[in-house]
């Protein structure tokens, strides 16, 4: 266990099993020195357009997301057309429903995963452009 006042524990089932404690460790949070500041506008095609004072900007496309998104409507729509022709609760009912479940599971995976990597690399992008302060629209 990690040293420090602990604040939360929480048990997740999602596939796996995950432990997730959050807790202070008494470190002193440290002043940001940068000047510039950015303004960004999140979207759907591209998920954070940014542009900073310096005139420094970024794009960040939003194809790897909506393929994920397509790709999980897609299974969707074909497992609910299976589903509608079997009987509520039969045996076969339960296995589409199963394979309904893991599909959404493993997508909103994929999505959590995406989106990391982008807002990973916008703050990539801020810190090498020494951005003190962002603007959303």
């Amino acid at each position: 266990m990690p040293k420090g006042k602990m604040k939360e524990i929480e048990l997740i089932f999602d596939r796996q099993l995950m432990l997730s404690i959050a807790y202070e460790d008494g470190r002193e949070v440290k002043e940001n020195q940068f000047v510039n500041r950015a303004a960004i506008d999140v979207g759907e095609i591209h998920t954070i357009t940014a542009v900073a004072e310096n005139g420094e900007n970024l794009i960040i496309t939003g194809r790897h997301l909506r393929s994920i998104h397509r790709l999980r409507n897609k299974k969707l729509s074909e497992l609910q057309r299976k589903m509608s022709k079997c009987t509520k609760g039969s045996k076969q009912w339960k296995r589409y429903n199963r394979a309904k479940r893991y599909v959404l599971s493993k997508s909103e995976h994929q999505l959590r995963d995406a989106l990391h990597k982008t807002t990973k690399q916008f703050v990539d992008w801020c810190l090498a452009t020494e951005v003190k302060e962002v603007a959303f629209w």
